[in-house]
């Protein structure tokens, strides 16, 4: 876990939050204005959400950008049938190679991301179904509107007809890709261990993820300021201080993973994170 490597970079790890803060709030407050009478028919969590999905149209390209090497070399060698979650309006696609995937599900409760997200998959070589036949030789990516809960996403990939008359007890996908979506999943044990169940015998799950700071009390502290100033609720329900490392671990139950490979990255941060894969039993 190496420390960083000037003073600018160890103040931006610890007090760039604040910047995201602000501009959540900046957004939630321009929803608010824009559109007043959803908060009385819909309630306040569908405003967070919308006002969330604006500001990721806005900057989501830019808080996608800095990526470590390895979840890049990974996600390059992602191949099959795959389950790709949470991946917003398609950021990340670019570092997919679509010639390796048989057909890949895109898993993205913000429907105002859809639009960006089918255009993405078809500018880097997929088919969208009734938008893009793709290039030759890439596989299809169908773009379902659910969480990565179960209540929703077993139903959503139902309809798709993936899951067959056997259902989703013996795992459907080669790979699962979790790049920065756990941290704001309900449910959190509960929806990685009907991931964990979607995997193949031999599957693996490719992951990116913030993780609680347990590595440096300074850090720790800004991560728990950060959380009590509405990090939450004005960044999409991402939860910080969740130790998603262990719940990854303990998903697989008694049987354990074939390989566990974890990384933490920016351990003095207010926000350090996970890199690595896990690797279902065969």
């Amino acid at each position: 876990m190496p420390g960083p490597s000037s003073i600018q970079e160890r103040l931006n790890g610890l007090f760039r939050p604040i910047f995201l803060i602000v501009t959540g709030a900046y957004y939630f407050a321009q929803t608010l204005v824009m559109e007043p009478l959803l908060l009385p028919k819909k309630g306040l969590t569908p405003l967070r959400y919308t006002s969330f999905a604006t500001l990721w149209m806005k900057y989501g390209k830019s808080m996608s950008e800095e990526m470590p090497p390895q979840l890049l070399d990974m996600m390059r060698t992602v191949h099959g049938v795959v389950l790709d979650v949470g991946p917003g309006s398609g950021e990340q696609l670019h570092h997919f190679d679509p010639t390796k995937i048989e057909k890949c599900y895109g898993v993205e409760p913000a429907k105002e991301l859809h639009p960006g997200l089918r255009k993405a998959a078809i500018r880097v070589g997929f088919g969208v179904r009734g938008e893009g036949s793709g290039r030759e030789g890439c596989g299809e990516y169908v773009v379902i509107s659910a969480g990565a809960e179960q209540e929703e996403l077993i139903p959503a990939l139902a309809k798709t007809g993936l899951l067959g008359a056997s259902g989703a007890s013996g795992g459907v996908f080669d790979e699962i890709v979790c790049v920065r979506v756990l941290c704001g999943v309900p449910n959190h044990a509960e929806t990685i261990q009907g991931l964990y169940r979607l995997l193949k015998p031999g599957g693996r799950m490719v992951i990116c993820e913030h993780v609680l700071q347990q590595y440096n009390l300074l850090a720790r502290v800004m991560q728990i300021a950060y959380m009590l100033l509405g990090w939450s609720f004005f960044m999409g329900g991402c939860c910080l201080n969740r130790d998603t490392a262990r719940v990854l671990r303990d998903a697989a139950g008694k049987d354990g993973w074939k390989e566990v490979k974890l990384d933490v990255l920016q351990s003095w941060a207010a926000i350090p994170y996970i890199v690595g894969h896990l690797i279902k039993q065969s």
